[in-house]
């Protein structure tokens, strides 16, 4: 099967690229990137010390099919997405060449969408971009994210609006006309939204309504079950304002809604440490904030930034966590290569997928404040030097905690543009481990320890 994908793939780029007459117009881009990371002390602990060191790989080609002026399919497709050498599709710790028949596809269509161009505005139907709205705090990473949706965008003047229905699952049946147990399971968002952009001032709002018919919303022990309908509303202002070399940028997150579980919940059935008398049909009551200024100087660009995402406050029956179920910080959030980023499993960000982020009792229960800064050099046309510092503790305290830090880090990258579409990157980062991250991670306090660890990557674009 995977042969008879690359063959095809293969032949539909062949004859779109030799064949210009048509009435069609192809356009390729993309890119092929290699990483490196190496990680000390990835558990925090220094009776264990262990390390990690590996390479990964992606191959990212888009097409866009352009029918007319107004019409064009896109589509997507990632090759050997972040896939480990020496391990082959199915995971086995062996060199691909020798990966074993009937493995699974390392190619996978993660878009395609039409646009349609018409008097009133911009119409895209399908499997599409999501999750990218005004700064990049609350974004969930566009590499790797793309959701069914429809979507629409206007134009007056310098005002655009527009709206957006996105089916992030659907469970009512794994296949047309087949009956099964589940009734009503859903997750759909929708969003209406409108933004000003004129000369250094771009201010947007958005507004969410989001319903989830689920089973198991969170993860509960069992026989516990926490089969629930979700209703989320989220308002979303942001803004991006210059003055002169200086440049501000926020934005705010704020949802509310509730929870009505299909049975009783016991107390304290959730998380611990400590215990919530947690109602039968909780609210949401969450907030999310993020502010940046920066100046640009002669060589250089400087900054300062500040997150805060709600933790869920310690005997409050309501759900104030911001950063577990629709909002906190997404994985386009990248300013701090550990705590932040793929080097350290994206630690604080709602998407990781690290021990860290992978309970309840963790980085979500607790919330996240964040504070850095940081420079970024040119020392000529090709090469830029980057350098930040950041501290996070938790949002909110509770009772057993040794402290409420969770590390301070410092990091140090170059950029080097070697040739035209050929870049290069590097980031050295050192983290002072806190003693709250280090508990979440089940480290005794005695054995708590520093990280350090470097990311490098080179691309070619096309």
């Amino acid at each position: 099967m995977k042969k008879i994908t690359l063959i095809t793939v293969a032949l539909c780029l062949a004859v779109a690229m030799a064949i210009p007459a048509m009435a069609t117009k192809v356009n390729v881009s993309g890119e092929y990137r290699v990483r490196g990371f190496y990680t000390d002390n990835i558990t925090l602990d220094e009776s264990r010390s262990e390390s990690q060191a590996y390479y990964d790989n992606r191959l990212r080609v888009e097409t866009v099919f352009q029918a007319n002026d107004n019409v064009s399919v896109t589509t997507r497709f990632d090759a050997f997405e972040d896939e480990v050498w020496g391990v082959d599709a199915n995971g086995a710790t062996t060199s691909a060449q020798f990966e074993t028949p009937g493995a699974k596809d390392t190619i996978d269509f993660d878009r395609v969408y039409m646009t349609i161009m018409t008097p009133i505005g911009r119409f895209q139907i399908g499997r599409q971009e999501d999750g990218a709205w005004g700064p990049a705090a609350f974004d969930t990473d566009n590499d790797y994210y793309s959701t069914d949706s429809i979507q629409y965008l206007g134009k007056a003047g310098d005002i655009l609006f527009g709206a957006m229905i996105l089916k992030y699952a659907e469970m009512d049946s794994a296949s047309p006309w087949v009956a099964d147990t589940v009734a009503d399971g859903d997750f759909d968002a929708y969003y209406i939204f409108a933004g000003y952009n004129k000369d250094n001032i771009e201010v947007g709002l958005l507004c969410e309504l989001a319903r989830a018919a689920e089973d198991n919303v969170f993860p509960v022990p069992p026989p516990l079950s926490s089969d629930a309908t979700v209703k989320d509303y989220k308002i979303m202002p942001y803004w991006k304002l210059g003055f002169g070399p200086v440049n501000i940028e926020g934005e705010i997150n704020y949802e509310c809604g509730d929870i009505q579980f299909d049975s009783p919940m016991p107390v304290a059935a959730f998380w611990s440490p400590g215990s919530i008398a947690f109602e039968d049909d909780p609210d949401i009551d969450a907030l999310v904030y993020y502010i940046k200024a920066s100046a640009d100087l002669e060589m250089a660009n400087v900054y300062v930034g500040y997150v805060s995402v709600s933790g869920q406050e310690e005997g409050e029956s309501d759900m104030t966590m911001g950063n577990l179920y629709y909002g906190g910080l997404g994985q386009g959030f990248t300013p701090l290569a550990i705590l932040t980023d793929d080097l350290g499993g994206h630690i604080l960000n709602t998407q990781g997928g690290s021990i860290f982020t992978a309970t309840l009792n963790g980085v979500a229960l607790h919330g996240v404040d964040l504070i850095y800064a940081g420079a970024d050099l040119a020392v000529n046309d090709n090469l830029s030097v980057h350098l930040v510092a950041g501290q996070a503790t938790a949002n909110e305290d509770w009772t057993g905690d040794w402290d409420d830090e969770y590390g301070t880090e410092v990091d140090l990258g170059i950029t080097w543009n070697i040739m035209d579409n050929v870049t290069y990157s590097a980031t050295a980062a050192y983290l002072s481990t806190g003693d709250l991250l280090a508990q979440i991670g089940g480290v005794a306090q005695t054995n708590v320890d520093d990280v350090y660890g470097l990311m490098h990557e080179i691309k070619v674009t096309f």
